[in-house]
């Protein structure tokens, strides 16, 4: 099937106007955090629905409230802003503090190391 346009050349010289997907994305977020703090009938006094359904998946639904979590953290975290003032010495102690921890991790049996389930 062929292009209803020319390469390169838009049916809508104009194009969109701008901020439209920012405004919309703008209000769609707006509207989320209202319905996020409005009082929720169901929970203990002045808890918001957004904490309810948080609360709620926790108990309900643990490995989706923990997916849910982690998917708005950072992907990356800046450590190098934690360790800008820490000397030569104190990086070096830090370093070998690492090393022994993951050394005696690697060689403690792997039954010690098992934490009770919580379902």
């Amino acid at each position: 099937m062929g292009r209803p346009f020319a390469k390169g050349v838009s049916g809508n010289p104009a194009g969109r106007p701008k901020d439209t997907r920012n405004r919309l994305t703008k209000k769609v977020l707006e509207d989320i955090l209202q319905h996020w703090n409005e009082l929720e009938p169901r929970g203990t006094k002045g808890e918001t629905k957004g904490l309810f359904a948080l609360e709620r998946a926790y108990k309900d639904k643990p490995v989706e409230y923990l997916r849910a979590v982690l998917s708005v953290m950072p992907k990356e975290l800046a450590i190098e802003s934690v360790m800008a003032d820490m000397s030569d010495a104190d990086l070096d102690e830090l370093t070998v503090a690492i090393k022994n921890h993951l050394t005696a991790k690697r060689e403690k049996p792997k039954d010690e190391d098992a934490e009770p389930s919580v379902h």
